[in-house]
């Protein structure tokens, strides 16, 4: 059965004050529920979920601002190239001068038509003579024709004796009849100077007028390079030469004096030295290109022309594609003895690539007194703004 509890006192405890006690948990159990846990029982504990959402939208948003960079940078890129377009073609339309309206232009654009050869007044009108040298000039669409259209003072042509006649070409195997000194240059040139002539009376005392209407008094050199023994093909050089001597088209050396004419011809490669240094007395139409790396006083204007050299053979390599200041010194120098002979300074193969570095070298050359600037690309070296003409490494003139 129940029994009660006896307080100690002797009396029963109080019901009022237990039921009150035992109603505040807080003051009867103090620790029941600690601070810690009540402060954080409002938070939830992360969840793989939730962890992985987050990753998500970083990513999400790391991959976004790529491709907002991404998209800068092509617009920034597409107006880049834009710019540089409108700019080429801006400088295309500058550079690029109107075709000439003339006669060699008539002969070039009809070239190989029935017509071909047929005259026309203002032969070479507007073309502005440029001191260059029209390397192995046979090799062009149409030879002379091309060289004199660019405005180039000086063509070059590569001989061998073969069956009694003068071929041209660069090797032996190349060699064609229908390809010969006379049908390529002296045959062209009489008829130029003949329609030039027309009006002209050399009774009169009158010198004969040259292939350029804007400078008639402009010779052209016709560097012949002999290929073959020397002393046999020179004579036969002489002999095709005789009738445009006796039309009095061509420079002379009368003994005491260089008379200028409209052509002027001057032998190189095998041609025989002898002939040219041998005498200064008699009568002569032909001269020597003389070494310019090894000039004496047996060279003068009264023998030889050219004085010429590789630029190799003349300064070295030339590193980095420039000529550096000790090799400007020798090229001055060289220069320098060429002219005091009365000798026209040629220097040969030089870089052709990268475009950038042979146009510096040309811009060397010329600054450097240069006589004449030995080229392959005639229509940039004659017609164009070497100082335009490469944009960002491009070469726009070609």
């Amino acid at each position: 059965m129940f029994t009660p509890v006896l307080n100690l006192s002797g009396s029963l405890p109080n019901t009022s004050t237990s039921i009150t006690h035992l109603g505040s948990s807080e003051e009867q159990w103090p620790d029941s529920h600690p601070t810690h846990i009540k402060e954080h029982s409002t938070e939830l504990p992360k969840s793989p979920r939730n962890y992985l959402g987050h990753s998500i939208w970083k990513k999400n948003n790391l991959r976004l601002s790529m491709l907002w960079l991404t998209a800068a940078i092509g617009v920034a890129l597409c107006m880049f190239l834009l710019l540089w377009l409108l700019t080429a073609i801006i400088l295309v339309h500058r550079l690029f001068p109107p075709p000439l309206r003339n006669g060699v232009e008539s002969i070039l654009a009809n070239w190989g038509q029935s017509n071909t050869t047929l005259w026309k007044d203002g032969f070479t009108r507007d073309v502005q003579p440029f001191q260059c040298h029209s390397h192995n000039d046979y090799w062009r669409r149409v030879p002379l024709y091309d060289a004199l259209s660019a405005g180039c003072t000086s063509v070059e042509a590569d001989i061998w004796l073969r069956d009694n006649d003068l071929l041209i070409g660069h090797k032996a195997h190349q060699l064609k009849s229908t390809r010969s000194l006379r049908k390529l240059y002296l045959d062209p040139l009489s008829s130029i100077l003949n329609h030039q002539n027309v009006n002209l009376s050399l009774a009169e005392g009158a010198r004969p007028v040259g292939v350029f209407d804007v400078k008639p008094d402009t010779s052209l050199v016709l560097l012949l390079d002999l290929k073959t023994t020397g002393e046999k093909t020179w004579q036969l050089v002489l002999q095709q030469l005789e009738p445009l001597h006796l039309k009095g088209w061509l420079t002379v050396f009368n003994g005491t004096a260089v008379i200028p004419g409209p052509i002027t011809v001057v032998g190189t490669g095998k041609a025989p030295v002898d002939y040219f240094m041998s005498s200064t007395s008699f009568h002569r139409y032909t001269f020597f290109d003389a070494p310019l790396t090894q000039l004496d006083t047996q060279y003068t204007r009264h023998n030889s022309y050219f004085a010429s050299a590789s630029l190799k053979d003349a300064i070295g390599n030339v590193r980095w594609g420039v000529i550096d200041s000790e090799q400007e010194k020798t090229i001055k120098s060289q220069i320098e003895a060429a002219s005091l002979r009365g000798l026209v300074s040629r220097y040969w193969d030089l870089p052709s690539w990268p475009v950038s570095t042979r146009t510096r070298i040309w811009k060397q050359l010329v600054s450097l007194g240069a006589g004449i600037l030995n080229v392959d690309d005639i229509g940039f070296a004659t017609r164009r703004n070497w100082d335009w003409c490469i944009i960002l490494g491009i070469n726009l003139c070609s």
